[in-house]
């Protein structure tokens, strides 16, 4: 008795052509992927812009704040007998206040 030969098995590689037709059946993602370069960019602009928004009561609230505000207060201070550094220290503790919100 004789045993047949061993059967080889032949692997199916992808011929010529078989790119077009993968082409055809690939498409572009509606929405990109979150991980791809647009998706990034699209949240960081997002996120950008919330800043933006927010920084904006921070700019007009510290727009010419400057050691002259500080000596406006002293001076005001002075003027009316209270105590010059409670006065500067009130306007700075208003300033930080408004950076919480």
């Amino acid at each position: 008795m004789t045993t047949p030969p061993p059967t080889r098995r032949t692997r199916r590689a992808l011929g010529p052509g078989a790119a077009r037709g993968l082409t055809d059946t690939v498409r572009t993602p509606r929405t990109p992927p979150p991980w791809s370069p647009t998706a990034v960019d699209i949240a960081l602009r997002a996120v950008l812009e919330r800043f933006e928004a927010t920084a904006e009561g921070w700019r007009d609230a510290f727009d010419g704040l400057d050691e002259d505000v500080l000596a406006e207060a002293v001076v005001e201070a002075r003027t009316f007998g209270s105590d010059p550094a409670a006065a500067v220290d009130e306007l700075v503790d208003g300033l930080g206040q408004r950076l919480a919100y």
